[in-house]
């Protein structure tokens, strides 16, 4: 996949469960980054691409991100987390009423930077950790709702690891703010 988008917002999730409370963060830089998709991926997939410590808790305000020009979006799950994006399912799913043609572009990305569109069979035989996709007609006044789908891994028996699915509910909006 090539993208002719020069920048890219990459927004790394963080969902934590202890006992019977789920938390869920996320980080990021707050400007977009000048680079191409393609320089994304391989700088997340390198280890080059160091997010910044936690800049908000979704309990105070949603994950959304402000696109006020097309943009590349990447968004990764956190490496220390046993969560994914779905596989078997599109792991961004649109809300009723959203604009789906503002987007394009869509794929889920390997561990070793291979990229697979939703349209196809995610070929990789680890996790899923990191999903893109280009926002190619931002306006200046817009909400468009989706919704991430992943799959927690968990034991449910001594040995025996079983997905359990979660459905993550942020918000892309511009020109920003909760949603």
């Amino acid at each position: 996949m090539t993208s002719a988008i020069g920048k890219t917002i990459i927004r790394e999730i963080e969902a934590s469960i202890t006992g019977n409370k789920f938390r869920l963060g996320y980080k990021n830089p707050q400007k977009p980054l000048d680079l191409t998709m393609e320089e994304a991926i391989r700088h997340v997939v390198g280890g080059k691409y160091a997010p910044t410590e936690a800049q908000c808790d979704v309990e105070i305000e949603p994950l959304s991100l402000n696109c006020a020009a097309p943009s590349n979006i990447v968004f990764t799950l956190s490496d220390k987390d046993n969560f994914q994006f779905a596989t078997d399912a599109d792991p961004i799913q649109f809300k009723e009423g959203a604009n789906k043609d503002r987007y394009t572009n869509f794929c889920r990305v390997a561990p070793d930077g291979t990229s697979y569109p939703f349209a196809k069979p995610y070929g990789g035989s680890a996790p899923c950790k990191m999903v893109t996709f280009e926002a190619i007609a931002p306006t200046a006044t817009y909400v468009d709702r989706f919704n991430f789908v992943v799959d927690v891994i968990h034991e449910n028996k001594p040995g025996k690891k079983s997905p359990l699915r979660l459905l993550i509910d942020p918000d892309i909006r511009n020109p920003g703010g909760s949603g």
